[in-house]
């Protein structure tokens, strides 16, 4: 059985190959499980999410599930 991963990040809301992102500074963009895009209040705004990372490896991604999504910054 695999450990449960818990992540903690900000970045940008982003919406790239079909689904929304979060990029944050120096990381690769994660992907939010279930979500195609990010509505157009949140879309390039900063974004917190909190949430279990799963390993899409068919994809090779990673997706943040069952996220906890928090505005940060409306610029």
């Amino acid at each position: 059985m695999s450990m449960q991963r818990t992540i903690n990040i900000t970045g940008r809301a982003r919406n790239t190959k079909g689904q929304a992102a979060l990029v944050a500074a120096n990381a690769c963009p994660y992907f939010i499980a279930g979500m195609l895009q990010w509505d157009k209040e949140w879309l390039g705004q900063t974004v917190r999410a909190i949430g279990n990372i799963i390993e899409d490896k068919k994809n090779k991604r990673l997706l943040i599930e069952k996220p906890v999504l928090q505005l940060v910054k409306i610029e």
